[in-house]
């Protein structure tokens, strides 16, 4: 259904310009944008749009300051993931979580908290990222409380610290 919609919608940009209106300028325009709609959409394909993701989430309930009640959430291809969860109390609370080889090939992880009137902001982290052999170290911010990364189908182990 959503192809057809945006077929429908691309194609109205063309009939427009090659049929329907006669000033030149009018006629150039409409074309034109077709043609970039028609290359932004095949550039965003290429780039991994609709890749198939897994997203681990880390949820932390309460005020960011004296934080409360921390969930994790997995989901691959957009079905629940399976996962084992650790959390380590020590100067620092550190949230560990294991997943066995996914479908996925790009691996989101978003850490953010969510305030008494419900609104979700994003928490400073640390995530190490094991995967295979690999090692990957990335620091979220408030302003960018997640990330994007490859996977390459084996087992990972993700290391949190909110």
């Amino acid at each position: 259904m959503v192809v057809a919609v945006y077929a429908l919608f691309t194609a109205s940009f063309f009939v427009h310009g090659l049929l329907i209106w006669d000033e030149s300028v009018q006629r150039l325009a409409s074309v034109g944008l077709g043609g970039v709609l028609v290359a932004l959409t095949i550039l965003v394909i290429r780039h991994g749009a609709f890749a198939p993701r897994a997203t681990v989430e880390l949820r932390v309930d309460g005020d960011p300051d004296e934080p409360g009640l921390m969930s994790v959430s997995v989901v691959d291809c957009g079905r629940v993931g399976t996962a084992d969860v650790q959390l380590k109390y020590g100067l620092r609370r550190t949230v560990g979580v294991d997943v066995r080889a996914a479908v996925s090939r790009q691996l989101k992880v978003w850490v953010h908290g969510v305030t008494a009137s419900g609104d979700s902001v994003g928490l400073p982290a640390r995530v190490e990222i094991r995967d295979g052999g690999n090692s990957h170290l990335h620091d979220l911010s408030e302003l960018t409380p997640q990330i994007v990364v490859a996977l390459n189908g084996a087992a990972y182990h993700l290391s949190i610290e909110p």
